[in-house]
């Protein structure tokens, strides 16, 4: 096997509450799919409550029989010998652990990483790794994370990170790869020339998130007996590179009809100013730049109409 596709809908996860639980406690909203629900973060309520259940919404069950798998195969019988690719496709629901950025930071400190994406990643021979969904089980940590065995591209296309609300407010980033960032840009800038009497003023509204996202954060180094939360300069940014598609749109004021982008060296040099021990590891492209997934070979978001 060289790729393996994950894909999980989200409402089968839920048990059906018992009489006493609808009586008692109001779980009305678990006996629908929660594609048709109001209460979006029933899911993590309900994980923190009951461990039993948190193990199950975290597919603990499944990493517990990945790694017994690869414990009784042998190194010409493993079934994940050969495999490059792994395609995290995500769930029904792309909001099925937290509407807002609070609630989403109290459940991914209140339960373990999810295991499954981390185990995979970590494979010495995965080198293609990519995910279409922000949080959940198939996700990895919304954090800066170090694990054993990065691959060699990591790459995100869910389209609206770095949006200022919502739990796709800080994507990943995997220390000692390269992660790239298929976004679908609102962020429309336009200039005279090409750039170069830009202010930084003039961008920092739009780049506020990215530079909370490089900010000086703990590093969650995830290892095979668990995980730990370590200082941002004691790791090493060798070999890490972050490229973001489609960011930032940068146009002419003199042609407001033509979306033909212009380059954005003099915005990368503004923002490399600010951005201390990651310059020269974050790059800024249009997503005219951007080759397809590396993983599933989707080609980028669409222009926009």
């Amino acid at each position: 096997m060289r790729t393996l596709r994950l894909y999980q809908s989200d409402f089968y996860l839920l048990k059906e509450p018992s009489y006493a639980e609808l009586i008692t406690q109001g779980k009305w909203q678990l006996l629908v799919p929660k594609k048709e629900s109001e209460d979006y973060f029933a899911g993590v309520t309900q994980a923190f409550q009951d461990p039993e259940f948190a193990d199950r919404y975290m597919s603990g069950h499944t990493i517990k029989a990945l790694e017994r798998s690869v414990a009784r195969s042998s190194s010409t019988s493993n079934i994940f010998a050969r495999l490059e690719r792994v395609i995290m496709s995500g769930e029904a629901l792309g909001f099925p652990w937290g509407r807002d950025q609070e609630e989403y930071h109290a459940f991914t400190y209140s339960l373990p990483p999810a295991p499954v994406p981390i185990f995979l990643a970590s494979l010495p021979n995965v080198k293609h790794f990519c995910q279409t969904t922000p949080t959940g089980p198939l996700a990895l940590p919304t954090r800066i994370i170090k694990i054993d065995n990065p691959p060699d591209i990591i790459t995100f296309h869910y389209p609206h990170m770095l949006e200022d609300w919502g739990p796709e407010w800080l994507p990943p980033i995997v220390l000692g790869t390269t992660n790239r960032y298929m976004f679908n840009s609102n962020n429309g800038v336009a200039s005279k020339d090409n750039g170069e009497s830009m202010s930084f003023d003039q961008l920092a509204y739009f780049v506020a998130p990215m530079m909370t996202m490089l900010g000086p954060r703990l590093v969650q180094h995830v290892k095979s007996s668990g995980h730990e939360y370590i200082s941002f300069n004691s790791v090493s940014l060798n070999d890490t590179r972050l490229e973001m598609y489609d960011y930032i749109r940068h146009t002419s004021l003199l042609d407001r009809n033509d979306d033909s982008p212009n380059d954005l060296i003099h915005i990368q040099r503004l923002f490399d100013e600010r951005i201390g021990r990651w310059k020269g590891k974050v790059f800024l492209k249009n997503r005219e730049d951007c080759p397809p997934c590396s993983a599933c070979g989707f080609a980028g978001h669409p222009k926009k109409d």
